[in-house]
C-alpha cells in the first residue's frame, strides 16, 4: 500500500484525509458476517485512481479480523477485535474495539504517516467541518440559501453563538442513530402486531 506510513503523522489531521473503515458501510458490514470466515481485500480510490489497498481474514465465530498491508516498505499484520452491544430495541450492533485505547467505535483511520488502525479519537483526527470556525459556516449556510440581508442582529448572533446552527458533526450523528433506533423500534412494534393478528 503505497502513500501511507511514511513519515510522521502530523498533528490535527482530518478524518478526511486518511483511509477509514466503517461498519456504516454496506460493503464492510456485508464482508464481515458473524457466521461465516472468508477473506478478501479492501481498496479505495481517487478519482479512479487506486490508492491503496489491504488484505483482510475475518473470523465470524472469533469476530477477530486480521488486516494485511505494505506500509512504508514494511509488511503490517495487524489484528482487530470487534465486540457487540445489544441495543434496547432488540437485534445486535457491532463494534470495533480501538487497538490503542480499547473503546468501542464505528470506524477506524489510518491516516497520513501511521503504520496502524485506530480510532478518530487515538489519533485526535477532526473533522474537515470542524476546521472551519462556526462563524463561518453560518455565514456559507446563510449565503448559499440567499438569507443575508445584512441584518445587524443576525450579525451580532453569529458573532456571538460559535456554532449558531448546531452544525457539529457529533450532535449530528447522534441525533441520526437516536432517530434511527427509534425508527427500528416502531418497525418491531408493528411487525408483532401483524404477526399476532394473523395467528389470532
Amino acid at each position: 500500500m503505497g502513500g501511507f506510513g511514511s513519515g510522521r503523522p502530523a498533528q490535527h489531521l482530518t478524518c478526511e484525509a486518511g483511509l477509514k473503515i466503517d461498519l456504516a458501510d454496506p460493503a464492510i458490514r456485508t464482508a464481515l458476517n458473524p457466521n461465516t470466515s472468508k477473506g478478501g481485500s479492501w481498496t479505495w480510490s481517487s478519482h479512479g485512481r487506486e490508492i491503496a489497498s489491504i488484505s483482510y481474514a475475518w473470523s465470524g465465530p472469533g469476530a477477530r479480523l486480521t488486516l494485511r498491508y505494505i506500509c512504508n516498505g514494511a509488511p503490517i499484520v495487524q489484528p482487530i477485535t470487534l465486540t457487540r452491544s445489544t441495543p434496547h430495541y432488540g437485534g445486535e450492533r457491532w463494534w470495533f474495539c480501538c487497538p490503542f485505547t480499547g473503546k468501542r467505535v464505528r470506524a477506524l483511520y489510518l491516516p497520513l504517516g501511521a503504520r496502524e488502525w485506530g480510532s478518530r479519537h487515538a489519533y485526535k483526527l477532526t473533522y474537515q467541518s470542524q476546521r472551519e470556525s462556526g462563524q463561518g459556516r453560518a455565514t456559507m449556510r446563510l449565503l448559499m440559501r440567499g438569507g443575508w440581508s445584512g441584518d445587524p442582529a443576525t450579525a451580532q448572533l453569529l458573532m456571538r453563538d460559535p456554532d449558531p446552527f448546531g452544525f457539529d458533526e457529533e450532535q449530528r450523528w447522534e441525533r441520526r442513530e437516536k432517530a434511527r433506533e427509534k425508527r427500528n423500534a416502531v418497525r418491531r412494534l408493528v411487525r408483532r402486531e401483524q404477526v399476532g393478528a394473523r395467528s389470532g
